[in-house]
C-alpha cells in the first residue's frame, strides 16, 4: 500500500518532473477558443481509449465487463426498445434512452457496453473543460489523461449499467460552473445549465451535484469578468447579468418538463433511494437497520415539486445519521477502502495545496475547486459507509481534477529543458508516459500496490450462454435474438 510518505514523495516527483520539462505558463489571459472544443473531443476521445480499451486489463479482473443489478438495467433497456408497456421500475427511464438507442444496432447488451465507453470519453471532455477554466488546456488535457490513474473510474468504462451516465452527466455540470466562473458568457451558462438538467434527467441522486454547480455558475456569473456580448454601458449591467441566469436556468426549467413523461410513479426518488442504500449498509447490522426511519417524502425530477427539495435534502441527511461510526470497521467496507481510498489520500490532499497555491493569484478560479465537495462526500460515504466500486468511481471522479492542476501548476515554471513550442506536448507525453507505465513509478498500472477491480460476472455469463440468474432469462433469450441478427459489440471476455 502507498503510506503517507510515499504519497508526499509522489507530490514533490511531480513537481520536480514537470518543471524540469516545463516551462508551460497557464492561459489566463487567452479567451475561449472555437479550438478548445476540438481539444476537449480530442481529450475525451484519448480519455475513452484508455480507459474503455487499454487500462481495463489492469484494472478490471476477472471479465471484461462488470455491472451491479444487471438484470434490472437489462430489462430497461430492453423494454425500452421493444416499447412494452410495462418496463422495470428500479431505474430511471432517461437513463436508458442511449444504450436503448445503440442496442438498435449493437443490441442490448452492447448499447449497455458502448453506452458506458461513450460516458468515459464525455468524462475526459468534461475534464479538459474543467481544467481549461482552472489553469488551461495543458491542465485540461493533464485532468482527462489522470483518470486512467484510477482502477473506479477505468471499471466505469466497462460498466454495463446507468452509472457511467451519471456520472458523465454530473462533470459536464461542473465543468459548465468553473466555464461560467472564468469565462462568464451566455454561451457558458447554456452549457452549464443542459449539464445540470441532463444530469437531473440521468439520475435523481445528481441533485447534490446539481445544486453545486448551480450555485458556483450563478455566483460566477453575477462577479463577473469579461461579457459575453459587447461590453455594455454600465446602466445595462445588470440586465446583462439576468440574461447570462436566464440561460443558466432555461435548460434546467426545460430538463424538468422534459423529465415529466419518465417521471412515472413507482420509480424511487432521493428520498427511498437513500433509505435502501442505508438499509443495504447496515445488512449485517440487522437490529440498527430496523429503526431507519422511513422517509415521509420522495423527490424525483419532474414528478416533485421543487418546492420539495429543502424537505427532501432533511430527510436523506436525517436517514444518513442513523449509520453508526463502526459501519466503517466492517470488513467489507474496510477492506475497499484500503484497496481504492487510501492509497491516494496524500498523494491527492498534497496536490490540492500544490493546485491551491498555484492560482491563489487568481482568487475567483479557485471557485472552480468548491465543485469538487459533492466528491468529496461520495467518497467519504463510500469509504466509510458502503465502499463498492461503483461508489468509489463516483466521488474518485474529482481527483483526476486535482492531479491534473497540480500537474499543470507544476509545469508553469519560467524555464524548461525542452525548446519552447515543444513543451507542452513534453510535458503531456511525460504525464501519459506515467499513466500507462512506460515510466516506471508508484503511479503505474502494475505498482505492486494496487488491486484490480473485481467485475461482476453477470454480462460475461450472458455472453458466454451461461445461466446463473433466472431474471436474466428475458435479456439472455433478447441477446441470443441480437446475436442471430447480427447485432453485436462488446469488448473481450474471458
Amino acid at each position: 500500500m502507498l503510506d503517507g510518505w510515499t504519497g508526499l514523495q509522489g507530490v514533490v516527483a511531480l513537481l520536480v518532473a514537470a518543471r524540469l520539462v516545463g516551462g508551460v505558463p497557464a492561459d489566463d489571459q487567452k479567451p475561449f477558443h472555437h479550438r478548445d472544443v476540438l481539444f476537449a473531443l480530442l481529450a475525451g476521445a484519448a480519455s475513452l481509449l484508455l480507459c474503455a480499451w487499454w487500462l481495463p486489463r489492469y484494472h478490471l479482473r476477472g471479465f471484461g465487463l462488470t455491472s451491479s443489478d444487471f438484470f434490472q438495467y437489462c430489462d430497461l433497456v430492453l423494454g425500452l426498445r421493444e416499447r412494452q408497456a410495462t418496463v422495470n421500475l428500479h431505474r430511471g427511464w432517461f437513463g436508458g434512452m442511449l444504450p436503448m438507442l445503440l442496442s438498435a444496432r449493437f443490441g442490448v447488451i452492447g448499447g449497455l457496453t458502448l453506452a458506458a465507453a461513450l460516458s468515459s470519453g464525455v468524462v475526459g471532455g468534461a475534464m479538459y473543460l474543467w481544467g481549461r477554466a482552472l489553469h488551461g488546456r495543458v491542465a485540461g488535457v493533464a485532468m482527462a489523461l489522470s483518470m486512467g490513474f484510477f482502477a473506479p473510474i477505468v471499471a466505469l468504462a466497462r460498466t454495463t449499467s446507468f452509472y457511467p451516465g451519471s456520472v458523465a452527466t454530473g462533470a459536464l455540470a461542473c465543468a459548465g460552473a468553473a466555464l461560467c466562473v472564468r469565462f462568464p458568457t451566455v454561451w457558458s451558462a447554456l452549457f452549464c445549465g443542459a449539464g445540470v438538467g441532463l444530469a437531473l434527467l440521468m439520475d435523481v441522486r445528481s441533485l447534490y451535484f446539481a445544486l453545486t454547480a448551480l450555485s458556483v455558475a450563478s455566483l460566477g456569473l453575477v462577479i463577473g469578468g469579461p461579457w459575453s456580448l459587447r461590453r455594455p454601458g454600465a446602466a445595462l449591467a445588470p440586465l446583462w447579468r439576468l440574461l447570462r441566469l436566464a440561460g443558466l436556468f432555461a435548460p434546467v426549467w426545460v430538463s424538468y418538463r422534459i423529465a415529466q413523461p419518465f417521471a412515472v410513479n413507482g420509480i424511487p426518488g432521493l428520498d427511498f433511494q437513500t433509505y435502501f442504500f442505508v438499509q443495504d449498509a447496515l445488512r449485517d447490522l440487522p437490529e440498527l437497520a430496523a429503526v431507519v426511519p422511513r422517509p415521509t417524502s420522495d423527490f424525483f425530477w419532474g414528478r416533485s415539486p421543487l418546492s420539495q427539495i429543502p424537505e427532501t435534502l432533511r430527510q436523506a441527511r436525517a436517514i444518513l445519521s442513523t449509520l453508526p461510526p463502526e459501519i466503517s470497521e466492517l470488513w467489507e467496507v474496510e477492506l475497499h477502502r484500503k484497496r481504492q481510498f487510501d492509497p491516494w489520500v496524500s498523494l491527492v490532499s498534497g496536490a490540492l495545496i500544490l493546485g491551491v497555491v498555484g492560482r491563489l493569484r487568481q482568487p475567483k478560479l479557485v471557485l472552480g475547486l468548491l465543485l469538487l465537495v459533492p466528491y468529496a462526500l461520495s467518497v467519504k460515504t463510500a469509504a466509510t459507509v458502503l465502499g463498492h466500486p461503483r461508489y468509489y468511481s463516483v466521488g474518485l471522479s474529482g481527483a483526476p481534477v486535482v492531479l491534473g492542476l497540480a500537474w499543470a501548476v507544476a509545469a508553469s515554471g519560467r524555464a524548461g529543458l525542452v525548446p519552447k513550442r515543444l513543451r507542452p506536448l513534453a510535458v503531456i507525453g511525460l504525464l501519459l508516459a506515467i499513466v500507462l507505465g512506460i515510466v516506471p513509478s508508484y503511479l503505474s498500472p502494475v505498482a505492486r500496490w494496487r488491486v484490480a477491480v473485481q467485475a461482476d460476472e453477470s454480462p460475461a455469463a450472458m455472453l458466454r450462454g451461461e445461466r446463473i440468474d433466472f431474471r436474466l432469462d428475458a435479456c439472455s433469450a433478447a441477446h441470443e435474438e441480437d446475436v442471430a441478427a447480427g447485432r453485436t459489440f462488446t469488448w473481450s471476455v474471458p
